[in-house]
């Protein structure tokens, strides 16, 4: 049957068993205590260590989704509109970033972004499905 919002596998298409909530995060955060205890000039410290964190993270799908964007720009440009209906992918210059950047910080600030959150809630889930449906006809 066609695939549902409530995330059900794709046949022929092989899913991680485990949900997000179950992953272990605990093993990117930091073993040395709580990141309230706060160090006069270790501001820079705890920066890299979280964007070393992010890179260990996301570094191999990063590259991935460079390519997904850049190559499927035309129908994404479409689909992630913002809240006033502007597109966010090429008039919002996004695709220059995708393009051009090989900063994983970069690329998560930009799609953490208020805009772009709501974006890929309200729209790009359903196209997705829509894609799979229509890719299944």
């Amino acid at each position: 049957g066609p695939l549902h919002a409530g995330g059900q596998n794709l046949s022929g298409v092989p899913t991680s068993s485990k949900r997000p909530e179950d992953l272990d995060i605990n093993k990117f955060s930091d073993p040395t205590g709580p990141s309230s205890q706060s160090v006069p000039g270790s501001g820079s410290n705890r920066e890299a260590m979280l964007t070393q964190k992010l890179e260990q993270a996301l570094g191999s799908v990063c590259p991935l989704l460079r390519e997904i964007m850049t190559d499927f720009s035309p129908f994404l440009s479409k689909t992630l509109v913002g809240s006033h209906g502007q597109d966010l992918l090429i008039e919002g210059k996004a695709i220059n970033t995708f393009k051009s950047s090989t900063s994983v910080v970069e690329l998560v600030m930009l799609l953490c972004s208020q805009e772009w959150q709501n974006s890929l809630q309200k729209h790009a889930g359903l196209a997705f499905i829509e894609l799979i449906n229509e890719g299944r006809d």
